[in-house]
């Protein structure tokens, strides 16, 4: 085996069959194609150097060159000068044994193309190109892809493909000579048999030889050489063949045909094709060709004077008039002296044809607007073999699409189940989605039922079927790789993928890869058009412009237009990847996406200029990626995408009209059977007026093989009133105060509707009438109604609306309300006061509030005190307005020692009438305690480096716990400058040691904390607030102990504003819009934020901080 490298390196490499590397063969030149001849022992190198012309060297086999014999210089100008770079030479095509590669057309973005050269080895030059045809027809084929040949076909490859594939090079080679085994082992003494087969099947007449060469690597065996001559005698020969479908080469069977669908009818001709070839060298003469059964005829039955390689096709036609199993011998008697007689085998097993007749023969009908109707159509068998059937609607007649002449879903239509918003979500589903990995649908195949999804990350495509939109489940799975959109028509899926955007793959239902289309230009997005066999495809290399092509079956056909101008519809957004669209929505076809907006858009196109027209619509979808693509199942939008983690299905919002329907769709009815088939007929949502389809019944009938059943729908007009809500409820109004409402009318009906007059009965109930009105279908107007009460109590009316809705010229709506007079809501927070315990002779202050959560004023008319030693700040009577709260300053000031329980009584009066509300305090007089110190002072005189101690008594006086701290203020002292005055610290006492828990501080709920910040706290969150901010500040104005701390090993120390030589306190109120709000609670960690400074820290610069 000898290979060329991809770089093109001066030298060959050498490899045994087991892959054993046997060196280098070196050449002169860099080698880019090597091919050789066995037969000349000619190697044939392509030299990248010398424009790809082939220098031709004599080779043993052993590892090094020969003498140059020549050079084929010319042979590109046989194919326009096209690169290649890969070649092989066929020495049994003595027509044409150079056999090489290009890309087709020469050029990027093409498939492959081979040509057969004619090469004259006496000057070494091309002669003629033989033959071309192409072995690959996608894109992206390279001149280096490739081919071989394994003595019959000619293989070949592509960069851009995944197959190999096998090529019939349209040469017939004569191999007159072979021989079996082709190597051996023997031990001792013993022999083997090597049989040589000599064949004259096509050869000309004359002699011919070979030498059978037998080697060994024994050193003592030299070669033995067996002559072999073989004298053939010129003769025509026949060779009669037929296709393998048919049963070649055993029989040639009616019943395997495909196009008849294994079944053969009498009173019907069928026809197949049996191809004699004259495979001798002389003229061959076919004198006759005939059956042994009438039945069976052929034509031609004479073949005069075939020339050797030639070959001619025979019908034979069967036309039974009875049923029956028929076996028959066709011959061929011929001028072939080795094969003068040759038979074939001939089989039909024929049935008598089906017979389909339907019952009833025509459908028609009369509907009210919405209303739904099933009958049944008798599919019957008269006839001897299965009936194979399957249908299909042709729409003949329609009015507009709805009334309205537009397709837009009302949703405020309430006959039959109302219809979803645009962009509602109908489901979800995790399915094959993930999040942050390219999983879209592409693809909806409507007779299974299921949709296709493709995920990029891991190249693969998986299928999921549901019951109504529930119980979704995946059928199968498949690979290719990097999917991205895709579209389904005519029972395959087509693919765009990342690596080779220039191919669309086809599978079909079941995941089998059955070619591609080579396009020509990147595609990022395809769909199609079922009903008009349309291909779109949106081409990256052209500005993203929509090409609308016609499709040849499962190929694409014809350009006939070009949608250029999408963009202006779908947000300016024109690098988006996906195209979905839908024949069944002729005011906007056309759907994209846009991950700028998240948006899906509907787009409507004009198909005779091909250009969009207008937005039709547009509504969220969670669209994150340009490669999130979507698909429709012929009612929903299915999304996917890189952002979400789960499928959903969205409503379009458009109705689908979908009048008629069968079930089932297909079938197969026995002889002498029926099936019952379903047709319903849905006036759901659809115009008054005339429909009319044809139901075809397609089958194998071979006298009636499309039977139509005319169908016609007539739709009554429908003037339907719907008003919503119903009853109306004004819920509570205050008296002399009134509240609005609107009533809803809806035309739900298929007709235009009047509203002539609406009127209401009922105190205090009105209606805005704004005079007669009339609705379209599907359209609505809000009508308001106003309630004013001007007494209080439950109020009850009638809301009469009078139009010319079909059936009912008056409909009517309950009316409801209720009213009464505002009313205050005391509260009071805290309920109970504990001042804890208070010197005698000292005072301790609580703060409670009176807040009002009602709807009318509040009027405190008193606040009166129970208890020794307790006083409010009551000045006199005080208004609290709804949702306000007023702060009330209690006072616990003991003259005596001892516990003190007293009650606070709150007054408030509201129609002449009072209520009282209770605060409960509570608080304990104690002694204070009284501080001596002794000595009262201490004066000392030392030496230098003396030192004395001398001792302070502290003595407490009194009758509770004395708390106290201390500090030192050095007022003089040798070299202190006297004059800087210095302001002593104040010593502060820490309170009281009080013999139980003085009063504790609530702090309010989270919720309440973020109310208050965020400025939606409710009254009594405001107030629950507000008392706590006030225990905070008279708790800080509690005596206390110094705030500040030693130096650390840093010599950083700790110390609060309320220090002499402390910072100065600043508050900055940023809750009106000023800094970064937080939003903190409990537990809570801001995470990094920058302060867009540097600043020191334990030998480190920092920048930023967190709060916590």
């Amino acid at each position: 085996l000898y290979i060329v490298t991809f770089s093109g390196g001066w030298y060959v490499y050498r490899y045994s069959r087991q892959g054993q590397n046997l060196g280098r063969v070196n050449t002169p030149f860099q080698v880019n194609g090597v091919a050789y001849s066995a037969e000349m022992e000619l190697m044939f190198f392509m030299n990248s150097q010398d424009n790809m012309n082939i220098h031709v060297y004599e080779f043993n086999g052993e590892g090094s060159l020969g003498g140059r014999v020549g050079i084929i210089s010319n042979y590109r100008q046989l194919f326009n000068n096209w690169w290649s770079r890969s070649m092989c030479w066929v020495d049994k095509h003595p027509d044409g044994q150079l056999w090489v590669n290009t890309q087709a057309s020469g050029g990027g973005g093409q498939g492959n193309t081979v040509h057969q050269i004619l090469i004259d080895t006496d000057d070494w030059s091309a002669a003629l190109r033989v033959q071309n045809f192409d072995t690959y027809v996608g894109v992206n084929g390279q001149p280096w892809d490739g081919i071989a040949h394994d003595g019959y076909n000619l293989w070949t490859s592509s960069y851009a493909s995944e197959e190999i594939r096998i090529y019939d090079d349209g040469v017939f080679e004569k191999n007159w000579i072979s021989y079996d085994p082709t190597e051996g082992e023997l031990q001792g003494g013993e022999d083997m048999d090597v049989t040589v087969t000599l064949d004259a099947s096509g050869l000309h007449g004359g002699r011919y030889e070979a030498e059978l060469r037998i080697s060994s690597p024994d050193p003592d065996f030299s070669a033995f050489t067996v002559p072999v001559t073989l004298d053939v005698t010129a003769a025509a020969d026949i060779a009669v063949r037929w296709l393998d479908q048919y049963g070649y080469p055993d029989v040639v069977d009616w019943n395997a045909q495909e196009a008849y669908g294994d079944q053969v009818f009498s009173g019907l001709s069928y026809e197949l094709v049996v191809t004699v070839e004259n495979s001798g060298v002389l003229p061959l003469d076919v004198d006759e060709i005939s059956s042994d059964l009438e039945i069976f005829s052929v034509d031609p039955a004479v073949i005069e004077a075939l020339d050797p390689g030639e070959e001619v096709d025979i019908v034979v036609t069967l036309e039974a008039d009875e049923a029956g199993d028929y076996d028959a011998v066709l011959r061929f008697v011929s001028n072939s002296e080795a094969n003068p007689v040759v038979e074939a085998a001939l089989h039909a097993d024929v049935l008598a044809p089906p017979t389909i007749q339907l019952d009833p023969e025509s459908v028609e009908t009369t509907l009210n607007f919405c209303d739904k109707e099933d009958y049944t159509v008798t599919v019957s068998n008269a006839g001897g073999a299965d009936l194979i059937w399957e249908t299909d609607i042709d729409v003949t007649g329609e009015p507009e699409r709805d009334a309205g002449a537009r397709t837009l879903r009302s949703t405020k239509r309430a006959v039959g189940p109302r219809r979803d918003e645009p962009g509602d979500l109908i489901a979800e589903f995790v399915g094959p989605n993930q999040q942050n990995i390219y999983c879209s649908p592409v693809g909806w195949d409507p007779d299974d039922e299921v949709m296709f999804f493709t995920k990029y990350n891991n190249s693969q495509i998986s299928v999921w079927r549901h019951d109504n939109y529930e119980d979704f489940e995946q059928v199968r799975q498949f690979g290719t790789p990097n999917p991205m959109d895709g579209g389904w028509y005519e029972g395959l899926l087509y693919i765009c993928t990342l690596n080779n955007t220039q191919v669309l793959r086809r599978f079909d239902v079941e995941g089998n890869q059955v070619g591609e289309i080579g396009m020509g230009f990147p595609v990022y997005g395809v769909a199609f058009d079922s009903e008009e066999g349309l291909m779109f495809a949106r081409n990256q290399n052209a500005g993203g412009a929509i090409q609308v092509y016609e499709m040849d079956g499962n190929d694409r056909g014809g350009q006939i237009g070009t949608i250029n101008n999408w963009s202006q519809f779908n947000g300016n957004n024109v690098n988006v990847y996906s195209v979905e669209w839908v024949p069944a929505h002729p005011d906007g076809q056309l759907w994209m996406v846009n991950n700028g907006t998240h948006n899906i858009y509907e787009i409507a196109v004009d198909t005779d200029e091909w250009q969009a027209t207008g937005a039709v619509q547009n509504f969220p979808a969670d669209i994150t990626q340009p490669w999130d693509a979507i698909a429709h199942d012929g009612e929903n939008m299915w999304v996917g995408g890189w952002g979400a983690a789960n499928i959903r299905i969205y409503d379009d919002g458009v109705a689908e009209m979908r009048w008629i329907a069968v079930d089932p769709r297909e079938g197969i009815t026995e002889p002498d059977g029926s099936t019952e088939v379903t047709l319903t007929l849905d006036a759901g949502n659809l115009a008054a007026g005339d429909y009319s389809a044809d139901l075809h019944f397609i089958s194998n009938d071979p006298e009636s093989g499309d039977v139509i059943l005319n169908v016609t729908l007539h739709i009554l007009e429908l003037r339907d009133i719907v008003l919503t809500p119903d009853p109306l409820d004004f819920g509570e109004v205050f008296i002399d105060e009134s509240t609005d409402l609107p009533i809803n009318v809806a035309n739900a009906g298929n007709a235009d509707l009047t509203v002539s007059e609406m009127a209401v009965e009922g105190d205090w109930f009105s209606v805005d009438f704004p005079g007669e009105f009339a609705l379209e279908p599907g359209d609505d107007l809000d009508v308001m109604l106003t309630f004013a009460p001007e007494e209080g109590g439950l109020f009850e009316g009638t809301l009469s609306v009078t139009s010319d809705a079909t059936g009912e010229d008056v409909v009517t709506v309950d009316l409801i309300g209720r009213s009464r007079e505002r009313m205050p809501n005391i509260y009071v927070e805290p309920v109970s006061l504990d001042f804890g315990d208070v010197f005698v002779g000292a005072a301790e202050d609580l703060i409670f509030s009176i807040g009002n959560d009602g709807d009318g004023p509040l009027r405190v008319t008193d606040i009166g005190v129970e208890g020794d030693y307790l006083s409010v700040d009551f000045e006199g009577e005080f208004t609290v307005d709804p949702g306000e709260s007023h702060d009330v300053t209690a006072t616990f000031a003991p003259e005596a020692t001892g516990e003190v329980n007293g009650l606070i009584t709150i007054v408030s009066l509201y129609e002449e009438q009072e209520d009282e509300y209770y605060v409960e305090a509570f608080g304990v007089g104690i002694e204070p305690p009284e501080i001596m110190v002794a000595p009262t002072d201490v004066a000392v005189s030392l030496e230098y480096g003396e030192s004395e101690d001398h001792v302070l008594e502290i003595i407490n006086q009194g009758e509770s716990d004395l708390v106290w701290d201390s500090e030192l203020d050095i007022t003089q002292q040798p070299g202190r400058d006297r004059r800087v005055a210095r302001q002593s610290r104040r010593v502060r006492r820490a309170g009281p040691a009080r013999g139980r828990p003085g009063p504790t501080i609530n702090v309010p709920s989270e919720i309440v904390q973020l109310a208050v910040k965020n400025g939606n706290a409710t009254a009594a969150e405001t107030a629950e607030w507000d008392l706590y901010v006030a225990e905070i500040e008279r708790d800080a104005g509690q005596p206390r102990r110094d705030r500040r701390g030693a130096a650390d090993d840093y010599g950083y120390e700790w110390r609060d504003n309320e220090e002499d030589d402390g910072p100065d306190y600043e508050w900055i109120d940023i809750t009106q819009g000023q800094g970064q709000r937080l939003n903190a609670w409990d537990d809570w960690n801001s995470g990094v934020l920058e302060l867009g400074w540097d600043f020191p820290w334990y030998d480190q610069q920092y920048d930023a901080i967190r709060v916590c």
